[in-house]
């Protein structure tokens, strides 16, 4: 049996690694929630929205209309969740978490034909619109007689 000679500053650089993990892990439970940049253009004929989810699946996310109001709603995982638990993270600064944007759409969009893709990590909806204006005229009839 050999004699090792005791290097404290490694078990302090240990220590510290441990303590480290620990308190990442007890901010872990505590996902921040992040709320993705979203573009939207309109023309007379399209009105698209342009949103920002790099490293989000298409499986983790999802688009509905209800009531004329548009959802994106889903979740980006940090790469906390990908990698190894033993992996010593010197900084996070990406956001992650669950995300939820909503938009009222106006009376002309036809709901019946939207289109979704995500290319690059930009998920881009177009809506069509309608011809259909949905304002009248009212005509003013006198009581007076």
């Amino acid at each position: 049996m050999s004699i090792m000679k005791w290097d404290p500053l490694k078990d302090l650089f240990y220590m510290e690694k441990h303590i480290d993990k620990l308190i990442a892990s007890s901010f872990k439970q505590a996902e921040s929630n992040f709320m993705p940049y979203v573009d939207v253009i309109e023309n007379e004929e399209y009105i698209i929205l342009i949103a920002e989810l790099a490293g989000v699946n298409e499986s983790d996310m999802e688009v509905t209309i209800s009531d004329g109001i548009l959802t994106i709603s889903g979740v980006k995982t940090s790469s906390m969740d990908i990698y190894p638990e033993d992996e010593y993270y010197y900084k996070i600064e990406r956001p992650y978490g669950k995300f939820l944007r909503s938009f009222a759409l106006p009376a002309n969009v036809n709901t019946e034909v939207i289109k979704a893709s995500l290319k690059d990590g930009l998920l881009k909806i177009v809506l069509t619109k309608t011809n259909k204006s949905k304002s009248k005229t009212i005509k003013i009839v006198s009581n007076d007689k």
